[in-house]
This record gives C-alpha cells, sequence and structure tokens, in this order.
C-alpha cells in the first residue's frame, strides 16, 4: 500500500456517495445558456444573475480599462496602492450611500471577506440575495 492509497480510498468513497465534485468547463460567455464539456446547457448556477457579464457596455468599459491599465494592480491596496478605479468607485459608492467615504475590498468574492462588510447591514450596499459565501 503506498502513501497516497488512502487519498484514493477517500475519493472513491466520495464518488460512491454522490459527493465528489467534478469541476466542468465552461466554454462560451456566461448567460442564461451556455457551452459546458462541449454541450450547450440551461445555466442555473451563475452569480450572473444581473446579466452583466456580458453587456457591451461593462465589455467596453473592461476594454478601456485593460488598455490603460493592464490587468490588474499585482497586489494588494497596502502592497501596490490604490488604483484610479478604486477611488472613483468608492467617491461614486460613498455619494449613492450618502456617506462621507466608502472602503471597497475589491477581492470580495475571492476570499469570502464580504462576510466582515455584511455584518452590519447598515454599512453595506449589496442585494438580498447575496452569495452564499457572503
Amino acid at each position: 500500500m503506498s502513501k497516497l492509497d488512502w487519498l484514493t480510498q477517500e475519493i472513491n468513497g466520495l464518488k460512491d456517495q454522490g459527493l465528489y465534485n467534478r469541476i466542468r468547463t465552461i466554454g462560451s460567455a456566461q448567460g442564461a445558456w451556455l457551452t459546458v464539456d462541449g454541450k450547450n446547457v440551461l445555466n442555473f448556477c451563475s452569480n450572473n444573475y444581473l446579466g452583466l457579464a456580458n453587456h457591451p457596455r461593462i465589455v467596453e468599459a473592461a476594454r478601456q480599462a485593460t488598455k490603460k491599465y493592464g490587468v490588474g494592480p499585482a497586489a494588494v491596496r497596502s502592497i501596490a496602492g490604490t488604483m484610479e478605479l478604486h477611488v472613483q468607485l468608492e467617491q461614486r459608492l460613498a455619494k449613492f450611500k450618502g456617506s462621507e467615504d466608502v472602503i471597497f475590498p475589491g477581492d470580495l468574492n475571492q476570499r469570502g471577506e464580504g462576510s466582515d462588510v455584511a455584518v452590519h447591514a447598515e454599512n453595506a450596499i449589496g442585494d438580498d440575495q447575496r452569495a452564499a459565501e457572503v
């Protein structure tokens, strides 16, 4: 028996119980319909519930921002600094919220830090259908 046999047994156990999660490959833009593992399927599990992932204005804004700023700051704000885009977003959110200032955690969904923001609803801007990790 090798050192990794226990891992194979665990994975097989998950498969036998129907609990094994195989990550599917998406081969199209997000929308109500998309291509998953080469098949056209109806999408019931997207965070794109506002339908903005492929909106022409969003795509063009992302294209322009990428031309100007590249694909990201390459590190968190405390290391790389705050990008103009973050400052502009925070100013617009503060105005919308009617508050003096807003700090937007740019990686809200990547690391689940949204829970820190969502603890006090009066301090957060969001909707009633927040993603499960928030």
